[in-house]
């Protein structure tokens, strides 16, 4: 068992990334949250030494569109959180995938 040894292989952006936007896509309560959650996982195992695992401006568009129709009442503070941490990493050199022209326009 790979897990068992160590060399457990980690699922890639590409899963995590349409395993979100189904979170995304869901109307049930948290679903937005649940996307987040697996945003900041990913960025965690990035931090971690992961590369593959980086989150695309694609997909944290997708959560900022998300939020951007979100009824919730913190939705404009999570969004605005969520653009800051995009402009940081990419001024950082942490990611590559830094904001475009649409992450501003939500």
């Amino acid at each position: 068992n790979e897990a068992c040894n160590g060399h457990m292989d980690y699922p890639d952006a590409i899963f995590y990334s349409a395993l979100a936007l189904a979170f995304l896509r869901s109307e049930k309560p948290g679903s937005l949250q649940h996307a987040e959650d697996i945003i900041r996982r990913m960025r965690s195992l990035q931090e971690a030494g992961l590369k593959n695992i980086q989150p695309s401006t694609l997909t944290y568009n997708s959560l900022l569109s998300g939020w951007a129709k979100s009824r919730e009442r913190d939705k404009l503070q999570k969004a605005s959180i969520l653009l800051e941490e995009m402009e940081k990493t990419a001024c950082t050199g942490e990611n590559r995938n830094g904001p475009d022209i649409f992450s501003y326009n939500w």
